[in-house]
């Protein structure tokens, strides 16, 4: 489940760099092109803006822990299943201990298949805002989620996932499978 949004990578290279990018334009194709120049120098940039140096400035999505901390009391397990690597992760895990979360966090690495690790989890519901990352999970999970952003609302998802638009319309169709079951 997304909890930050691109926001975090966009003020953070307005404030390294000055260079403002608009959100719909914080896709990693995008900035790769445009900003870094190379892959090699945005993994730099993702590395430190996702990591101990920059990475608890990270601002949680509205409503995100709230809604979180509901469907634990409602008897979900969460998961976070993520891109990042093991010290992203660790700054995850530190991020929701703030807000009074003990969560679990898996990281798969960047450009690398969620497959395995739903598989582990055996994940019903997978939230991501990353089109690319939901294709390969199709038959995997059962319910799959697009979480909408200003960078991937030209994409048609309807084939693969149901839009959320935020957490609490995401919490509402959980309600609803549930209520399925």
């Amino acid at each position: 489940m997304r909890v930050h949004s691109g926001q975090h990578k966009v003020d953070l290279i307005e404030d390294l760099y000055g260079i403002k990018v608009p959100l719909e334009k914080s896709s990693g194709k995008y900035l790769t092109e445009n900003v870094f120049g190379t892959k090699e120098k945005y993994l730099e940039f993702g590395a430190e803006a996702y990591g101990w140096k920059y990475g608890l400035r990270i601002k949680p999505v509205p409503y995100s822990f709230c809604y979180i901390m509901q469907l634990v009391h409602d008897g979900h397990e969460v998961s976070f299943i993520s891109s990042r690597n093991e010290e992203q992760v660790l700054v995850g895990k530190a991020l929701s201990k703030n807000m009074c979360l003990e969560l679990r966090l898996t990281g798969v690495g960047y450009e690398k298949s969620k497959a395995e690790a739903v598989s582990e989890e055996e994940c019903d519901v997978f939230v991501d805002d990353d089109f690319k990352k939901l294709v390969p999970l199709v038959g995997i999970v059962k319910h799959l989620f697009l979480f909408t952003q200003e960078y991937n609302k030209h994409v048609d998802a309807r084939d693969v996932a149901r839009r959320a638009a935020n957490w609490p319309v995401l919490y509402q169709y959980i309600q609803e499978i549930d209520g399925s079951r």
